[in-house]
């Protein structure tokens, strides 16, 4: 029995989160989750409605999984990327 992450709370540092994703992914829950429970406002952009803005992003940024997510408009990589950046304290939210 694994307890819940705990993640700082957002020190409204960051002025975009943008998470693409799907609703049926694991990751992208769990990312939207992890902001959530930061209390940091984001977008969530369903890559099944564009799928031709996750394959562009895929090719810019050589990334094929999802989510992606970007913090002010630069990449982060995927939940578990970002997650690790966020608790090392290289990214502040």
């Amino acid at each position: 029995m694994g307890s819940k992450q705990s993640f700082p709370k957002s020190q409204n540092i960051a002025k975009e989160i943008k998470i693409f994703g799907t609703n049926t992914c694991p990751y992208c829950v769990n990312a939207k989750n992890m902001f959530q429970d930061m209390g940091a406002q984001f977008e969530f952009i369903n890559t099944r409605d564009n799928p031709q803005k996750r394959d562009e992003l895929s090719k810019q940024y050589n990334w094929d999984t999802i989510p992606m997510i970007f913090v002010d408009g630069k990449f982060y990589g995927g939940y578990t990327d970002t997650k690790q950046k966020i608790l090392s304290g290289e990214l502040k939210i």
